[in-house]
């Protein structure tokens, strides 16, 4: 197929809404504010093509929402010449006083709202980082599990009121003292088995972390880490995270911006004179933020400027709001160490 022109002026524009489904798209296109075709077809990408091709005089600009599906839709309308977004599905515009929702309804709103501007789009990542991406999200899905088994090892031992007890980790020693409890015969299977589970994913972590800092180490990242692991309170997980996790940050004009995609900013709820601002908006990615306030922690015993900051709200707002603005200053200073080059400098007022 011919790539789609992209040259045209607005009355030559249609605007492609799209409803993704596992085994269904629902397509609406808009042309100078109408519906001109509603159409439920099969998940394949042939079945776009082929009113793509139908409508190959015009130039298109395409939405769907973020979500399951990833970005394979995405890069297929792009390969096209199609000028597609990925739209968050938070921030599509909804009316209290709509009550039917449909796949059909949803394509339509979709195509309405990009022909008047009001979608916001997500960064999409290259394709090299969506796949190495996966290798920590990986981990961090083996991390949650084996924890699992762990909490699943505790619960057992206090409902049966035996005295072993371990801290957030099952050791060489916490295992043969279980298992040479005098334990009757269903109770000793079941520690077993969770034990082999608990050992089996440690065996596939520590094979992940070995490849997870030859990722680090390789050319596209190396740079960027080793310049983040500068950050007191920054290991080389959380460097790794920051840099797979996020845009880059050329995309984010001002600190601000920064700290808002990141949820650190507070919502606000105003009227008139009066101006009420409440808790962090907790937009963006919570894994991102909650390495943000964990290396916050860790900051503030070592960089004395921001202990100061931290021990001066803390008096005024208590400690969570100030764990929270440090963050937010940590994200700024991330940003900084990123965009310049530079370590990051302890004691540094911001």
């Amino acid at each position: 197929m011919s790539k789609i022109n992209s040259h045209h002026s607005d009355a030559d524009i249609i605007y492609m809404g799209i409803d993704v489904h596992e085994k269904t798209y629902n397509i609406s296109l808009f042309y100078q504010g109408e519906n001109i075709l509603s159409r439920q077809c099969p998940a394949v990408y042939d079945s776009i093509r082929k009113i793509l091709k139908k409508y190959s005089s015009f130039s298109c600009r395409a939405v769907y929402e973020a979500g399951a599906f990833g970005y394979g839709l995405y890069d297929q309308l792009k390969t096209d010449g199609v000028n597609v977004i990925v739209t968050p599905p938070s921030k599509v515009l909804r009316s209290q006083d709509d009550k039917v929702k449909t796949d059909k309804r949803d394509a339509a709103k979709l195509a309405h709202h990009l022909s008047a501007g009001l979608l916001k789009s997500v960064c999409v990542p290259p394709l090299q980082i969506r796949y190495d991406r996966e290798l920590l999200r990986t981990r961090d899905q083996l991390v949650d599990q084996r924890r699992r088994i762990y909490q699943q090892i505790q619960s057992k031992l206090r409902y049966h009121n035996l005295p072993l007890r371990s801290k957030g980790s099952i050791t060489a020693l916490n295992k043969a003292a279980l298992l040479q409890m005098p334990l009757p015969t269903p109770m000793r299977i079941a520690f077993s088995e969770l034990i082999s589970l608990y050992d089996f994913y440690s065996q596939r972590l520590r094979f992940l972390r070995n490849e997870l800092i030859k990722l680090a180490e390789s050319k596209p990242y190396a740079t960027a880490v080793r310049l983040l692991q500068s950050i007191p309170g920054v290991g080389l997980f959380a460097s790794l995270a920051w840099v797979l996790e996020l845009p880059a940050m050329k995309h984010f004009l001002t600190d601000d911006k920064l700290a808002n995609f990141l949820g650190l900013t507070p919502s606000e709820s105003s009227s008139g004179s009066k101006r009420r601002l409440g808790s962090i908006s907790k937009s963006g990615n919570p894994k991102i933020r909650w390495l943000l306030v964990q290396s916050s922690w860790i900051l503030i015993k070592k960089d004395p400027v921001m202990q100061q900051c931290f021990s001066r709200i803390k008096r005024r707002r208590g400690s969570q709001c100030a764990i929270i603005a440090v963050a937010r200053k940590l994200s700024a200073r991330i940003r900084a160490v990123l965009l310049h080059q530079t370590p990051y400098a302890i004691g540094t007022i911001a």
